[in-house]
């Protein structure tokens, strides 16, 4: 969608920042062409079944298909590291375990972290928490589940509830709205000002709450 995107990325490396993109992976030809400009690339795999990637995600586009398109990716920039993200919700907090325990037989090094969300029903899918909600114990249970198989020994894995992602990000949306999302009870956004009619100036504002938790998660998952 954004032509700019490797010019963008390759800036950033530039000026001493670390480059995540986080994407749906379907499109392994554009990744192919920004790879090298990338730390790290995100890919999202939410269950195993074929039925339940079709429900959740649109498509049944799931581990196989991560893992060839990582393989490729990973040939054409080495150093590049892969985080594979999973949301676990209500429908598929029983797949979750199956699904680790796949990627515990996976190749070594072709994911470099797994990282497993608490669904957190907000803005677009605030509309979906009685059919996807699933509770602080039942995350916990999905946890439980995980650490028994041997997927936490093969590569980082980490565990992120509802709570832990309250103050953990600073967005920037495409109309430039400055925000810190995840804010009381409806996990909405806490808007700072927008950068395209206030300049960067804007960014001051941030300074003034505390993203406690903001460095905490960062180095938990790019390890």
């Amino acid at each position: 969608m954004y032509p700019g995107l490797y010019e963008l990325l390759s800036h950033a490396r530039r000026n001493g920042l670390a480059t995540v993109l986080s994407t749906h992976g379907r499109h392994r030809a554009r990744l192919e062409t920004v790879a090298e400009a990338c730390d790290w690339i995100a890919l999202p795999v939410d269950a195993r079944s074929s039925k339940l990637l079709l429900e959740l995600r649109g498509d049944d586009w799931g581990l196989e298909q991560a893992v060839d398109t990582v393989i490729a990716l990973k040939r054409l920039s080495p150093s590049l590291r892969i985080k594979l993200g999973t949301v676990a919700n209500r429908l598929n907090r029983h797949e979750i375990t199956r699904l680790a325990d796949e990627l515990s037989v996976c190749p070594v090094g072709v994911f470099d972290t797994w990282k497993i969300y608490q669904y957190t029903p907000r803005r677009k899918f605030a509309g979906g928490k009685s059919v996807y909600d699933i509770s602080d114990e039942q995350f916990a249970e999905v946890e439980t589940s995980v650490r028994s198989t041997g997927v936490v020994q093969r590569l980082n894995t980490v565990f992120s509830s509802t709570a832990s992602r309250r103050r953990a990000y600073l967005f920037i949306y495409p109309d430039a709205t400055i925000a810190i999302p995840n804010e009381g009870e409806t996990f909405g956004d806490l808007v700072l000002g927008n950068l395209a009619k206030e300049g960067v100036d804007a960014l001051d504002r941030v300074s003034e709450f505390a993203l406690g938790s903001n460095a905490a998660n960062f180095e938990a998952t790019y390890v």
